[in-house]
């Protein structure tokens, strides 16, 4: 069922956000490897995630996701519609920053993740027929499971309690995977993706690398999760299974000071012959 109205897809946003992500690992790839190659799969997501904290806070202090999304606001428009702002792109986007929030509570056995992944964020749409533009904040999330490579080259299995909650959990389920390449060095790369069931993510832990999916990037993962290709935008799973505050999880979230949202633009649309980008109800 597709929505009643169009979202802007957001490439600048998302390639900064990437290459933070990036740039965290290879940080972190750089410390366990140098000097704590027996660190834990735990050690290495908060070190990891503290990494990124900083890195975006870094672009956000210079200004650079506000000039991100600025720049894809342009894109969309001039590419899909005949847009005057009564507001420019810039006044829109100013102020915004990237954070990722811990929640730290650690409860895997009600879940059966490791922690939840949720990439909140504004979204500017435009409603067919109504020539206007609005602006939303949307979310998606991602139930991750992340593995630690040991020296004999397995990943470990899943927990009793997994293998009888993830199995229904497999649509929005993620393994981050933290491998070890010749001289114990550290490598990230991530399962997930629609139509794999929960037989394939026990294949890649045991090490079935005839049949194991591909892996992804994080520029990836968060590229799939913005267009639904991955993971889920169902508020209810993302409260109750992925991010509720008693839950351990990560907030990935691009918002303005103070959460004050600004007020839709005024703008005059016209939506031209085609329109390439068409966001659909993920169920």
């Amino acid at each position: 069922m597709a929505r009643s109205s169009i979202r802007m897809p957001t490439p600048n946003l998302r390639r900064l956000l990437a290459d933070k992500w990036s740039e965290g690992e290879s940080a972190t790839k750089a410390f366990v490897s140098d000097l704590f190659p027996e660190a834990s799969e735990t050690f290495i997501t908060e070190y990891l995630i503290a990494t990124i904290r900083r890195k975006l806070r870094e672009v956000s202090e210079k200004g650079l996701v506000a000039k991100a999304f600025a720049q894809d606001i342009r894109r969309w428009s001039l590419e899909n519609y005949s847009v005057s702002f009564k507001c420019s792109p810039d006044a829109i986007a100013s102020g915004l920053f990237a954070e990722i929030i811990p929640h730290n509570l650690r409860r895997e056995g009600v879940t059966g993740g490791d922690f939840g992944l949720v990439y909140s964020r504004p979204a500017m749409e435009f409603k067919p027929g109504e020539d206007r533009l609005v602006l939303p904040f949307v979310r998606d999330g991602l139930l991750v499971q992340a593995k630690r490579q040991d020296k004999d080259g397995a990943f470990g299995g899943f927990t009793p309690n997994q293998e009888v909650i993830l199995p229904d959990a497999v649509r929005f389920l993620g393994l981050y995977l933290y491998s070890r390449e010749v001289d114990d060095i550290l490598s990230f790369g991530w399962i997930a993706g629609k139509g794999l069931k929960f037989s394939d993510f026990k294949g890649v832990l045991k090490g079935n690398e005839s049949n194991a999916p591909a892996l992804r990037s994080s520029a990836r993962v968060l590229r799939d999760l913005e267009d639904g290709s991955i993971g889920t935008d169902d508020e209810k799973i993302i409260e109750e299974q992925i991010g509720h505050a008693g839950l351990p999880s990560f907030e990935l979230r691009i918002d303005w000071p103070d959460g004050k949202t600004p007020d839709p633009p005024k703008a005059y649309v016209h939506m031209k012959a085609e329109v390439q980008e068409v966001i659909h109800v993920r169920h």
